[in-house]
């Protein structure tokens, strides 16, 4: 499945996954199959899930 987070979803997946970034983000796409997400933030960095355990942040030198 695949879908746009609208701007409550967003702000609990920031506030969840890259607190950090939580005023930085602005667009949040997902990637749903089997256990896994994967996350598409602001059209360039990925963070997946696997059953609840978040297993890469490509965030790219943080």
């Amino acid at each position: 499945m695949y879908k746009k987070l609208n701007k409550k979803q967003i702000k609990r997946f920031a506030q969840r996954y890259l607190p950090d970034w939580i005023n930085d983000i602005y667009e949040v796409s997902l990637l749903k199959y089997a256990e896994v997400k994967e996350y598409l933030v602001n059209e360039h960095y990925f963070v997946i899930v696997d059953k609840s355990k978040v297993v890469e942040k490509d965030l790219q030198e943080l």
